[in-house]
């Protein structure tokens, strides 16, 4: 892995702040961005909550789990799922996916929707925050005084805000109820963090149970050796 450390953006603007005068401003400042980051955030979690579109990835998933459950076949012959919008698709994941997406079956379709939707945002803001801590951003600070990983947190909220309300592919992600999210928290928590505290690989075996698509991260397990 890389060694290079990212600035401490908050260090140099605290130095460049040295006055005393401009010192005593400091926490209101930062008490205002943390405020800034919430409204950015409950505007997110109002353009994914305030109205529940239709989803039509999570019904597949849904469908999927249902098919298995029941002893279905899942790929025999010309087997599709009728969705409500009338469009007839195939299962495209692999079987294990079935098995893991069985419990969005139990719920009713509006509970799967708004349970994907918050997990993506969670694992969002987690697989946001583990980057930052990777690249030992804001690891000290004259800003704030709170501890690194904190700090973090606030800043990976205000970057999720952001991509969810002006990033295509995030806000596609949510509208269809997609896992890619989910796959790219499984990737990033198994390759990117120094240490882990379960095998390396296991969580990208889970990604690619899920979908072949994380497939190509094994070429980082095989360049490392």
């Amino acid at each position: 892995m890389s060694r290079w450390r990212s600035p401490d953006v908050g260090s140099l603007i605290g130095r460049g702040l040295a006055s005393p005068q401009a010192r005593r401003w400091l926490p209101v400042a930062w008490r205002l961005v943390q405020a800034l980051i919430l409204v950015g955030l409950v505007y997110a979690g109002w353009q994914l909550f305030g109205h529940l579109p239709y989803r039509i990835d999570i019904e597949v998933y849904r469908m999927g789990g249902r098919a298995w459950l029941d002893g279905r076949p899942l790929y025999a012959g010309d087997t599709t799922f009728h969705t409500q919008i009338g469009l007839d698709l195939p299962f495209t994941y692999p079987p294990l996916a079935a098995i893991l997406f069985s419990p969005f079956a139990w719920l009713p379709f509006p509970a799967a929707s708004v349970t994907i939707t918050v997990l993506t945002l969670v694992l969002l803001l987690l697989s946001t925050w583990i980057v930052l801590t990777r690249l030992d951003v804001w690891q000290d600070s004259a800003l704030t005084g709170e501890p690194a990983w904190l700090r973090r947190c606030w800043l990976a909220g205000g970057i999720v805000a952001l991509a969810v309300s002006y990033l295509e592919p995030i806000a596609a992600n949510f509208a269809f109820g997609q896992i890619n999210v989910v796959l790219m928290t499984l990737v990033i928590a198994d390759c990117v963090p120094r240490r882990t505290p379960w095998p390396r690989g296991l969580l990208l075996g889970l990604a690619i149970a899920l979908k072949l698509t994380p497939a190509v991260f094994l070429l980082y397990f095989v360049l490392r050796r």
